[in-house]
């Protein structure tokens, strides 16, 4: 068991592993920017759409790497494969399947 938790950040569990940062929830559509990090579209969206009304540069709001100007969210083929685990996404107020 202590090797899975290696695995997987040193301790974090599976369900951190595999939720949004942004939402705190699985993730649901899942997207990845240039720096590697994985959003929900829907979130990441919403959260490069603030920074475009505050006319600030695009930036990962994880490791606030500055991104183009024109953005590409690609979809994140590995994650995208959970997206069948049931769960309740109070974040979206919407069932995460």
């Amino acid at each position: 068991m202590a090797k899975a938790k290696e695995e997987f950040g040193g301790g974090a569990s599976l369900e951190d592993e595999l939720s949004c940062p942004i939402c705190l929830c699985l993730y649901r559509n899942p997207v990845s920017l240039s720096c590697g990090h994985s959003f929900c579209k829907q979130c990441i969206q919403k959260a490069l759409g603030a920074q475009q009304q505050s006319k600030t540069p695009y930036s990962c709001p994880m490791c606030k790497l500055q991104l183009g100007p024109i953005l590409e969210l690609q979809k994140n083929f590995q994650l995208s494969e959970t997206e069948g685990i049931k769960c309740i996404c109070y974040a979206h107020s919407l069932p995460c399947i």
